[in-house]
This record gives C-alpha cells, structure tokens and sequence, in this order.
C-alpha cells in the first residue's frame, strides 16, 4: 500500500501543492507554490522565498526604516538594513538590535 501524505494550500493562490513544488514563506512559515514565492529588491532579499504577504510588509518596513535615516545604516552581522518600528531599531534579517 503506498504511503500518503496530507497535500498543503498555498497561501497566496488557495490551489493545493505538490511535493516537488511545496517552500514555505521564510517570514511566516506558510505554504507556498515555488512560483508563488516573492523577493523584493532589497540587499539580502533578492532570491528570499516570501509570500506576497510578507514581502509588502517587509518593503514597508523598510520604506519606513528609509523614512526615519536608517537607509544607509546596515546591520553589522548581516549586511541587511534596518528597520524602525516606533522606538526601537533592528536586523530584519538576524534580528540584531544596535541599541
């Protein structure tokens, strides 16, 4: 008897996936088609897989981030910019918190 497996919705496009087409969403963790999977044209993130969910969120933060002056500071860890929320700065990449 061959063994079966549980099939998984894409988040983006509610179609079910197959095994050989099955990544997850590197931010949420969430299901996704390989062609589903966005990146966004950003230093670190330019082959993330990223729903498109996460990838506005992730573009607004850092709009943001360019919005407050931290568009030229980088995370010493990773390379990736930072990003502003309210009062504090981080690593969206690492999490890395400078101050």
């Amino acid at each position: 008897m061959a063994k079966r497996y549980r099939r998984l919705r894409c988040k983006d496009c509610g179609e079910l996936i197959d095994r050989e087409d099955l990544v997850f969403c590197e931010r949420c963790g969430e299901p996704l088609h390989e062609w589903c999977t966005m990146g966004i044209d950003v230093y670190g993130y330019e082959d993330a897989r990223l729903c498109e969910e996460c990838a506005e969120e992730l573009e607004d933060e850092i709009k943001d981030s360019d919005e407050y002056g931290y568009s030229d500071a980088r995370c010493p860890l990773c390379g990736t910019p930072y990003v502003r929320e309210e009062n504090l700065v981080w690593c969206p990449n690492c999490g890395y918190e400078p101050f």
